[in-house]
């Protein structure tokens, strides 16, 4: 018998509209996930020199020079919490002016939390070179060092 019965509410007039207009609709990216702010603590992370070893692919650690590795390094820890799918270019002059290392990184996943329970992201590490471009799929960790603040480097397992 209810269903016979045609109930329509009535509009709310104008001030009711401006009143209750609803939940303003949530920002939807294609790369989705949490990135940026989130995962650097608002502070931007910076790797130092003497551990920039540990965010370089081991392949790719063979073929740069110190100088190329940190620049390298430098890169990933701004990829680590950029935007999925953004390319982060990078390149380190050689000694003298001539010739250096350049490439880029990206990250290709969200973060996600490793079975040890680390915050991880999956990247691909790039190294132009005459001989033809280099590639390498790492996974790198964040890992809080002192003052709170906290680098990324990669998943280590104890």
């Amino acid at each position: 018998m209810l269903a016979a019965c045609d109930v329509s509410l009535p509009q709310p007039g104008f001030l009711g509209r401006e009143i209750d207009s609803g939940p303003t609709p949530a920002p939807v990216t294609e790369t989705g996930g949490p990135h940026g702010a989130l995962l650097s603590g608002g502070q931007e992370p910076m790797i130092p020199a003497t551990r920039a070893d540990e965010a370089v692919g081991p392949p790719l650690a063979h073929t740069l020079q110190p100088k190329e590795r940190l620049a390298l390094a430098e890169a990933s820890q701004q990829a680590a919490i950029a935007e999925r799918n953004s390319r982060i270019e990078w390149s380190a002059a050689a000694a003298k002016g001539t010739g250096g290392a350049s490439g880029w990184v990206m990250p290709v996943s969200d973060p996600y939390r490793s079975p040890h329970g680390l915050i991880c992201r999956d990247l691909r590490q790039a190294v132009a070179r005459p001989q033809g471009p280099m590639v390498e799929a790492v996974s790198l960790c964040r890992q809080q060092i002192a003052g709170g603040l906290a680098i990324w480097t990669l998943e280590r397992f104890p």
